[in-house]
């Protein structure tokens, strides 16, 4: 009979552990995740990537399919999603909004182009009038175009370039084909100084200016009676001329750049060798490298120095297949990319220029494909915006960036109307994200946060958020004014703003927006929690649902509950936990309603000795009375120790 008893007591035993949570606070089962409700997004966030629509956009200006059959990801694709190509490119086109002007439309103009931007953001022309043979220059007022003729003797106007110094005054370095000179003239502030810098031979095809910090020019170009590439600089009296590479025939497509120490930079083009090229001024000599020699390279070539003195280079193949490419030094070697295909024209298309963040910003002529074109590297890919799509306007372009990074783009608009265009694009930030999502909730949960900027330029928008406990999350680009979906997880309690901003496609960050998250109360300053008025509503609330179930158990148990008990639940029914008063009155009934209830249990299992299966049940009630005493009594204790809220 005791062996029975002792196994009906093991049974009843683990059946009462078990049924433990069966009576505690019913705890509500933390929200899944499903992956899918967000894999949809995520294929419509890769076929919105604008450098796969960049991808299409080629495809569409008749780049033949067998280019990509070999990539097993578009070759379906492509042949089977005509119409929708044509509908995302008309789509992504709308963005790219250029303000296109006429500056001048008299004659053959707007051959051999460059531009500079003064410190007031306005642009400044250099170009060649066909027509009259003349070097002209134009500038904006702030109103209206300015025109001038700056050398009108013999035949002048040539490979322009132009610079601008501190008193926003243009230095134009040019050629002259008449006498085959190298000359430069500049603005005094009253009246255009011209000079003949280089006269020895024919000289002076392919120059390139730039200022260093006293205004002093310096020009790289061509000597074609030599083959060789030059480099002049005024050094405040004089000119002083050097040969810097007479190896073979180099020195075609020169661009000049001077870096911080006022060291030139030179980029050009090795005929001989079909290679671009790049030559240095060390401070005691010239270093010169073959950059690139992979097939025929190096023509148009257009460089920039970025924060470090590194040099950028843009240029392109010489072969049928065309290629706009581009190569900049990373500190111990030459890093290269391809950008895209680009018409097969010789001369200097393509320009390039770097913005505050050293970004990488191209102009370029792509003919057919699409025109003058833009080329903008966001941070993980190319952004190409055709900005004046007829098919043969784009020649001679040359590019610049404002103070707030915004391109304007000099041009030769057409062989039909051979005028000068030039095209800018003033882009706005995005506004600041709205963030909506969950303002409280349990560690450890996931938690989904909403997203959503306006981009006045109808740029696509990335968002930068920061979540307050040392994470931080970039996510991929979206449509403006489409709301993203972002999902966080917080793994310890505490009070956490959630900041974030859009940044467009063309790199401009709009303000931020924040959004406070408690996870689950407020973080405080550590806090004495001995007294009895610093007792949490929370806690109180948890400890009286478990003595109201336990309260349940007892009267199924034994059918009877003493008055005072009674008494108690009542009160616990009508406590009001907003009165501070209130729960001070239920800190103090708490022990007295254990030491009440413990004590009938004790006389109850007493007076039940006699009975086996009532000794039984009533072990069982001890076992649940001692686990819930126990968990109250730990909660008591980790409320007086770091005074945190409970999270059942």
């Amino acid at each position: 009979m005791k062996k029975h008893l002792i196994v009906f007591g093991i049974i009843f035993l683990f059946v009462g552990i078990g049924f433990q949570p069966a009576f505690a606070i019913d705890i509500p089962e933390k929200e899944e995740i499903d992956p899918k409700d967000y894999l949809f997004e995520t294929i419509i966030d890769i076929t919105n990537k604008p450098d796969i629509q960049n991808l299409l956009r080629e495809y569409e200006n008749n780049i033949t399919n067998s280019e990509y059959e070999s990539n097993p990801i578009f070759s379906e694709w492509i042949q089977k999603k005509t119409h929708n190509i044509k509908t995302t490119i008309k789509k992504t086109e709308i963005k790219n909004t250029w303000d296109v002007q006429t500056v001048d439309s008299t004659g053959s103009v707007g051959w051999d182009t460059s531009i500079a931007v003064d410190s007031s953001d306005n642009p400044h022309i250099s170009y060649w009038d066909n027509t009259n043979y003349d070097l002209k220059y134009a500038f904006w007022t702030g109103s209206d175009w300015d025109i001038q003729i700056v050398d009108s003797t013999g035949y002048v106007g040539r490979y322009t370039s132009i610079a601008m110094d501190s008193s926003d005054n243009p230095h134009i370095s040019y050629y002259e084909q008449g006498n085959d000179d190298l000359k430069y003239a500049f603005w005094t502030g009253s009246n255009w100084d011209i000079q003949t810098v280089d006269s020895e031979g024919n000289v002076g095809k392919y120059t390139s200016i730039a200022l260093d910090s006293s205004d002093n020019p310096h020009i790289s170009y061509y000597d074609e009676a030599n083959y060789d590439l030059k480099y002049a600089f005024w050094t405040g009296s004089d000119w002083d001329i050097q040969a810097v590479d007479s190896t073979d025939n180099v020195g075609m497509q020169t661009s000049i750049a001077l870096d911080s120490s006022e060291n030139p930079h030179i980029s050009y083009y090795d005929q001989t060798n079909s290679d671009l090229k790049y030559a240095f001024w060390t401070g005691s000599d010239w270093d010169i490298q073959a950059v690139d020699s992979t097939d025929d390279v190096g023509m148009q070539t257009s460089i920039a120095l970025d924060s470090t003195d590194n040099p950028h280079i843009s240029y392109s193949s010489k072969n049928e297949s065309r290629y706009l490419k581009y190569t900049f030094w990373t500190g111990n070697d030459w890093y290269f990319q391809v950008i895209t295909k680009i018409a097969y024209f010789s001369g200097p298309h393509i320009s390039i220029t770097l913005d505050t963040n050293n970004t990488p910003h191209i102009s370029c002529y792509r003919g057919s494909m699409g025109g003058l074109s833009y080329c903008y590297w966001t941070g993980s890919f190319w952004d190409i915006q055709i900005v004046d799509s007829y098919y043969s306007c784009g020649f001679s372009s040359s590019i610049k960036l404002d103070s707030n990074d915004n391109p304007h783009i000099s041009y030769f608009y057409s062989w039909e109307d051979s005028d000068l265009k030039y095209a800018y694009k003033i882009n706005q930030p995005p506004s600041a994200p709205t963030i909506t999502g969950p303002s409280q909730g349990a560690p450890n949960k996931p938690q989904v946060y909403k997203f959503q900027s306006n981009d006045p330029d109808s740029s696509n928008v990335m968002y930068h958020i920061d979540w307050d406990d040392g994470k931080h999350e970039t996510t991929w680009w979206s449509p403006p004014g489409s709301q993203k979906d972002v999902i966080h997880t917080y793994t310890t309690s505490g009070k956490y703003t959630i900041t974030a901003y859009a940044e467009d496609e063309e790199g401009n960050k709009g303000p931020s927006s924040t959004f406070l998250f408690t996870c689950p109360r407020d973080k405080q300053q550590d806090c004495d929690c001995q007294e009895v008025d610093d007792l949490n509503p929370f806690m109180v609330k948890l400890l009286l649902n478990k003595l109201k179930i336990f309260t349940n158990i007892l009267s199924t148990r034994f059918g009877h509950i003493p008055k005072v008990a009674d008494k108690c639940n009542e009160i616990l029914d009508n406590i009001n936990l907003s009165s501070q008063n209130s729960i001070i009155l239920c800190s103090l009934l708490l022990p007295i309603y254990y030491s009440i209830i413990a004590f009938y249990l004790v006389v109850d299992v007493i007076l039940s000795f006699l009975v086996p299966f009532r000794i039984l049940t009533g072990i069982f009630v001890i076992i649940k009375l001692v686990s819930m005493g126990a968990e109250i009594a730990l909660r008591y204790l980790a409320y007086d120790l770091d005074c945190w809220w409970l999270n059942d």
